[in-house]
C-alpha cells in the first residue's frame, strides 16, 4: 500500500482536495482509504478504550510509543489531548496498512500533522527523536508527503469563515495575533517534522481545486500501486 499525506495549516483546504481525489481514485477503481476508513477503522473513536487496549497486543509499536512519549516530554506547554491523538491516529494508520484491504491510503492529516500538534504554541526541536520516528515509520509505509501551501492571510480568513468558528471556544479564547502566531508555529513545525521524509511534492492551495486534483493524479501515476 502507498500512503499520501497532505499537511498543511489550518484553512489551507487539504480536505476539500482531498475528498474530490479520493472520489476520483475511487472512481477509477482502487481501493481508497480515506479519513473515516482509517480513524474510525472498527467503529473506534479516540476516546475507545478497545483502541487503546488493542495496542497492547501490538509489540511492534512499543517503540514508537516511547519515541512519542519521549517527544511529548519535551513540549514547554504539554497537552495530553494532542498525544493521545498522536497515539491513536499512528495506530489506525498502522493497522489499516497491516490489514491490506486497500490499494492507497489517502489523508488529509496523519503522521506529520499531528505530530506538528504536540508543539501547538511552540518550536518542535530538530532532534534525533524526529529522526528515529520517521525511520520507523519508512521502515513500514511506503509514505509520500504532500504540502499544501497557502498565506497565513488566507488561512486566518477561512478558518474565520467556518460555520462553527464563532460558535466554539476557538474564537473567544484565541484573538487574531494568538492565531497568527499559532499558524506560524505550526507552519515551522510542519517543515521541520516534513523534512525526515525523503520524498515530498507540493501544491498551491491559491489554485483552482480541480486543478491540484489533477496534480496530484499525475503524481500518483509516477508509482506503482
Amino acid at each position: 500500500m502507498i500512503y499520501y499525506e497532505l499537511y498543511g495549516i489550518p484553512g489551507a483546504g487539504k480536505t476539500t482536495v482531498t475528498a474530490s481525489l479520493v472520489d476520483q481514485l475511487k472512481a477509477d477503481g482502487y481501493k481508497i482509504a480515506g479519513f473515516k476508513d482509517v480513524y474510525h477503522r472498527r467503529g473506534f473513536k479516540p476516546s475507545s478504550k478497545s483502541a487503546y487496549f488493542e495496542m497492547l497486543f501490538q509489540p511492534s509499536e512499543y517503540k514508537l510509543i516511547w519515541y512519542y512519549l519521549k517527544l511529548y516530554l519535551k513540549c514547554r506547554q504539554k497537552n495530553r489531548h494532542f498525544f493521545q491523538e498522536l497515539l491513536f491516529y499512528s495506530h489506525q494508520i498502522l493497522m489499516t496498512i497491516k490489514e491490506k484491504e486497500y490499494d492507497m491510503m489517502f489523508l488529509d492529516g496523519g503522521v506529520i500533522q499531528f505530530m506538528s500538534s504536540l508543539f501547538y504554541m511552540e518550536d518542535c526541536p530538530n532532534n534525533k527523536l524526529i529522526d528515529k520516528i520517521a525511520r520507523y515509520y519508512l521502515r513500514r509505509i511506503n509514505i509520500n508527503p504532500v504540502i499544501c501551501r497557502v498565506d497565513i492571510s488566507e488561512s486566518m480568513r477561512r478558518i474565520k469563515e467556518r460555520p462553527y468558528f464563532h460558535n466554539s471556544r476557538f474564537s473567544h479564547s484565541v484573538g487574531t495575533e494568538k492565531l497568527e502566531m499559532a499558524l506560524k508555529h505550526k507552519i515551522h513545525n510542519l517543515e521541520v517534522i516534513a523534512s525526515y521524509f525523503p520524498t515530498h511534492y507540493e501544491i498551491n492551495m491559491a489554485d483552482d481545486v480541480q486543478y491540484n486534483v489533477s496534480l496530484l493524479l499525475s503524481f500518483i501515476n509516477e508509482h506503482d500501486v
